[in-house]
């Protein structure tokens, strides 16, 4: 299952969402302009994909995913490299779109990626 659990033994579903969000990531990467700018959004996409193949080859071959670091003193949920990639990668993503870039930026990434039409003079 997922995070806590949920949709335990639904394997299934996971390989398609996995599926579906590295293409999606593909796409996004593709479509970022070539700007020194953006090489970060770049790198946080990189290390979600990297995270999300990771669960995604343990799915496949184990049939689960092999969670192996366990914080006993505080009782945290058991994860695995793989979840930090994603984890850390998605915040830090957030918070470089919502406190780096101008929203010229954010107005140009949007078009570039197809969420966003162009301006018409």
């Amino acid at each position: 299952g997922a995070a806590f659990g949920i949709l335990e033994g639904k394997s299934a579903v996971f390989i398609c969402i996995t599926l579906i969000v590295l293409a999606l990531i593909v796409y996004f990467y593709v479509r970022i302009p070539f700007q020194r700018k953006y090489r970060i959004l770049r790198i946080f996409i990189v290390l979600i994909a990297a995270g999300a193949l990771g669960n995604f080859i343990d799915r496949i071959t184990q049939h689960y995913v092999v969670d192996f670091f366990y914080f006993c003193l505080i009782d945290f949920p058991v994860f695995n490299v793989a979840d930090i990639y994603v984890t850390c990668a998605t915040v830090l993503l957030i918070v470089t779109i919502l406190f780096r870039f101008k929203d010229e930026d954010v107005n140009e990434l949007l078009q570039s990626v197809g969420l966003k039409k162009k301006k018409q003079d």
